[in-house]
């Protein structure tokens, strides 16, 4: 969040001053707006160290006495989280992490925020997430204008994520946006039937009676905005985060390991972009040293790729080049060749002690904390140290607690796939009045605890845990999420113990449920992908229909295994919309679907 501390100061400078090394986009309204339901569909972008936002802002700000900005920021770091902040005067800031089901960078969703006299919410898909009342609310009363930007702050590791321009060209795609007027009473939208919608844009072309682009940057961003980034396409507004060569809504960059790791016998490859699904399984396109590929998948990210190997010894020292992997972009392009060290992962001993913020080992057993990333096994993505020296009361390892971390959003830690039981520790030693700080805890997916206030629950400086048990792990990594309502979450300590634990060793163990998975590239011509998941062994089946349902073709895939499986298809057939239909029989059980998909030449 550096941009709202420099913002105000700098937002007269044009890039054209700085000439800076990468270009966002930001589009803005000429009008101005007090009050209101402000709403959008947008997919935000992917990848760390860059963020897609939707805000409000007081754009004729001579002081930051006259500060009022109202954001849905979402950081491409996270493909769960949601970021909701209100910014009063004299830069007060107000916000929260909130958790969401999806990755908001993988499709679109509809975000809104309500801003009255009285209180500003958030919405996502139509449902309330979050809520601002209290006296700030009472200083947002001065006209903002309607902004959607693309940006990559400096310095901000533990906000935004590492920067890696490898990951450019990075585009945020908006689907429309809309505003109601605030007309309480006598409205037909949004809360209470407060609202009326004044105007909508589908972004069916420019409309340079209501929008703008801008041409400015600020101290701590790494880029600065050009028109140029700002594009139209089929019904879409993209803006485009690139190098300054390489402007516009376009692809010019091969798809680069960003990292590779063992996991077992398997190796986890992550590419720097969505990859073509033909080219990335292709066996011919990988070389590893000292192992042989047995088997490739690629992820329904479209950028992480397993290889299966003949087998992983501890110690060794693994080599991975990929060969002529194609991108998923319409320019299609491709890199001959990509080369990186395999990280070997060193599997933590149970049970799993974590000294959060505390940057030594504790007791002879807790681990001292760390930073997240590829090259280690577990660690916290952000939040700040918070440290108080005192008696805590109500457990004997007050140094423990003394020690912790604040505004954290997420900590990661590997574990192999199987059960467990985890205890998070805290105390609260900063705040002492109840409602001072309230957060939510998320495991797994599964809300640990919802809406916690430790004063309320135990008073200060006392010990205060929660144990999640029965977490299931399936990925390898068990995620911990914070979701802040008021100030900002907090933790001093981690442990886990198995419960049961099964290692995994082929990506294509039993997934548990019947699944048929969308073909892939869609459109297509003349080759696509199926990729489908069995519970137990079946006999199974894949027909062709075009939209009268008539037959096209029928393959007989024969008795196949509980797990993931892929079917590569060529059909030489005429532009027009086809679907599949997958039949897996076994015994008694039948399981059967069908999806769409498109041939275009």
């Amino acid at each position: 969040m550096i941009h709202r501390f420099i913002y105000i100061f700098l937002v007269a400078i044009f890039s054209f001053l700085l000439g800076k090394d990468y270009k966002g986009a930001e589009l803005r309204t000429k009008d101005s707006y007090v009050y209101g339901r402000f709403e959008i569909c947008y997919k935000s972008v992917k990848g760390a160290g860059v963020l897609s936002n939707f805000f409000t802002y007081h754009d004729f700000t001579t002081s930051t006495a006259d500060w009022n900005e109202i954001d849905i920021e979402i950081l491409g770091r996270y493909e769960d989280d949601l970021q909701f902040t209100t910014i009063t005067p004299y830069q007060s800031i107000q916000n929260s992490h909130a958790y969401a089901n999806f990755n908001p960078a993988d499709d679109y969703h509809v975000y809104a925020f309500e801003w009255t006299p009285n209180y500003v919410a958030w919405f996502v898909d139509g449902e309330e997430i979050y809520r601002q009342t209290g006296a700030h609310i009472a200083t947002l009363t001065r006209p903002q204008k309607i902004m959607m930007n693309i940006w990559a702050p400096e310095n901000a590791d533990s906000w935004t994520g590492e920067w890696n321009p490898d990951i450019l060209p990075l585009f945020a795609y908006y689907d429309w946006v809309s505003y109601a007027v605030y007309v309480p009473g006598v409205g037909n939208t949004g809360t209470d039937n407060n609202f009326i919608v004044s105007w909508r844009d589908d972004f069916n072309s420019f409309d340079t009676d209501r929008w703008q682009t801008a041409t400015h940057t600020w101290n701590g961003n790494r880029v600065d905005f050009t028109p140029e980034n700002v594009f139209f396409k089929n019904g879409k507004l993209i803006l485009c985060l690139t190098d300054a060569e390489n402007t516009g809504y376009v692809d010019n960059q091969a798809p680069v390991i960003l990292w590779a790791r063992t996991d077992n016998d398997n190796i986890i490859v992550e590419f720097s972009e969505d990859l073509d699904s033909l080219s990335a399984v292709n066996p011919s396109n990988y070389g590893i040293s000292g192992t042989e590929i047995t088997g490739i998948e690629i992820e329904s990210n479209k950028r992480t790729v397993i290889l299966s190997t003949s087998g992983i010894e501890t110690g060794q020292s693994y080599i991975l080049v990929a060969f002529n992997i194609k991108d998923a972009s319409l320019e299609g392009n491709i890199r001959s060749q990509s080369i990186t060290q395999v990280i070997n992962n060193q599997p933590l001993s149970f049970p799993v002690r974590i000294n959060v913020g505390g940057d030594a080992i504790y007791g002879g057993k807790y681990l001292a904390d760390q930073i997240w990333s590829q090259q280690v096994e577990y660690g916290r993505m952000d939040g700040w140290l918070e440290n108080w020296f005192g008696d805590i009361a109500g457990t004997e390892e007050d140094l423990l607690f003394q020690k912790g971390c604040s505004e954290l959003v997420k900590y990661k830690i590997r574990v192999p796939t199987g059960v467990y039981s985890v205890k998070l520790m805290m105390a609260e030693n900063r705040l002492s009045q109840v409602g001072e700080r309230v957060f939510s805890v998320i495991v797994e997916g599964s809300k640990a605890a919802s809406d916690l206030d430790i004063i309320k629950q135990v008073g200060q400086h006392k010990a205060y845990e929660i144990i999640a048990d029965d977490v299931t792990v399936n990925d390898g990594i068990l995620d911990i999420h914070f979701t802040n309502w008021i100030d900002k979450s907090l933790l001093n300590g981690i442990v886990i113990e198995k419960t049961s634990t099964s290692i995994k060793t082929n990506q294509t163990s039993q997934p548990g449920s019947f699944k048929v998975m969308q073909n892939y590239p869609n459109p297509f011509n003349p080759t696509t992908l199926i990729e489908y998941h069995l519970p137990i062994l079946c006999e199974v089946d894949l027909t062709i229909y075009n939209r009268a349902g008539q037959l096209i073709d029928k393959m007989e895939l024969g008795s196949m295994k509980a797990g993931s499986h892929q079917k590569l298809i060529n059909l030489n057939i005429a532009s027009g919309v086809y679907f599949y239909r997958l039949t897996a029989a076994s015994g008694n059980a039948y399981y059967t679907d069908i999806k769409k998909m498109i041939v275009l030449k």
